[in-house]
């Protein structure tokens, strides 16, 4: 919830009662379809705008381009410290340019996953796939993925993988392909027995223990 280019103002809707209304609407909300919500906001916003009921019940994503967060109020769990201005490190990354840099004070994937928050299924730490995902989905997916490289100097898929070790790379990264396209990609992890793997021989045992296993013909 922030006001930076002065839209909400300008268009009478920038006061207690709408941004209050507007905040719980959208967090009960996102919080009742099933989804972990946070409330990114800012100082302004907060100590002027926002029920302190709203702020105390959720999340805080704060913004404040500083040398150390000046927020210290329940439930800050990160913090946006730079963007255009940023005074801890340098306002930019290679290949994308200026860019609003975070800390992140929890591990939100645990947190997300042990709850069964966002479609994962409590504890199990494994997400459903995609409703309808079918194979050529999958292969439209991977063929778009041919000839891109967020990182030129490094491997996309054994940066995501884990690991950088020569004779891994050599012999696992048909495997290690496989997992970036299904659990990065496709959000169909659980589709894949045994979960990551980046060797054909383990893959092909997991499968044929989860009686998914099929002769060529």
């Amino acid at each position: 919830m922030e006001d930076a280019d002065g839209y909400k103002a300008r268009h009478g809707g920038w006061n207690y009662t709408n941004v209050t209304r507007a905040c719980k609407i959208f967090l009960e909300g996102i919080a009742a379809a099933g989804y972990y919500p946070l409330l990114y906001t800012g100082f302004e916003e907060i100590d002027n705008y926002i029920d302190p009921a709203i702020v105390s019940k959720f999340d805080i994503w704060f913004a404040h381009w500083a040398r150390a967060c000046g927020y210290t109020g329940k439930g800050l769990s990160m913090w946006q410290y730079g963007g255009e201005t940023n005074l801890i490190d340098g306002n930019s990354i290679p290949g994308v340019g200026v860019i609003d840099k975070d800390l992140c004070y929890k591990d939100y994937p645990t947190i997300i996953k042990g709850s069964g928050k966002n479609g994962w299924s409590s504890g199990s730490g494994k997400a459903p796939a995609p409703a309808g995902l079918t194979t050529a989905q999958a292969m439209s997916t991977a063929r778009a993925l041919v000839g891109k490289d967020e990182d030129p100097d490094e491997c996309d898929i054994m940066k995501w993988y884990g690991t950088f070790d020569t004779d891994i790379n050599a012999v696992a990264c048909c495997c290690a392909g496989m997992m970036y396209l299904f659990f990065k990609k496709l959000n169909a992890g659980n589709l894949i027995p045994g979960g990551k793997c980046a060797d054909c021989g383990s893959l092909a045992y997991n499968f044929y223990k989860a009686g998914q296993l099929h002769k060529a013909c």
